[in-house]
């Protein structure tokens, strides 16, 4: 089962013209915190939520944007992750962003598995080991 996230945007309020930004992000904040406790999801930081707060946000446009965001950070973190290039080309797409779905980085599952199967640079504990380590 693939693991569940959730972007807790920022609180809007009942009247508009009594707005109180610091007040809607803060609630939105003591939310996240108290469901990041939780193991059985995934949490956005307020750091990645920060930049909803416009009253005419959508919060359906957000959550594919944070997506997007999702996948190039899984991308990053592990480059051979196949499912994350294809799942990025998808939410691009859902998020409207169809010229950068197209171009967005392919990798096939073979290329995947050369690219995990490739030796990682790493130093040999005899290359690491100092004048004072030999004693």
């Amino acid at each position: 089962m693939r693991p569940r996230s959730i972007a807790v945007l920022p609180f809007k309020p009942l009247v508009a013209n009594e707005r109180d930004e610091a007040l809607e992000l803060g609630m939105a904040d003591a939310l996240i915190t108290r469901l990041s406790s939780l193991k059985q999801i995934i949490v956005r930081p307020t750091s990645a939520v920060r930049n909803y707060t416009a009253l005419d946000q959508d919060p359906l446009a957000a959550g594919r944007q944070q997506q997007v965001e999702q996948y190039r950070n899984t991308i990053e973190l592990d480059p051979g992750f196949a499912p994350a290039h294809r799942d990025l080309g998808l939410a691009l797409e859902w998020a409207g962003r169809n010229d950068e779905a197209i171009a967005a980085p392919t990798i096939t599952v073979s290329a995947a598995a050369a690219i995990r199967a490739a030796p990682r640079a790493r130093a040999s504990p005899m290359q690491t080991m100092t004048d004072h380590d030999t004693f």
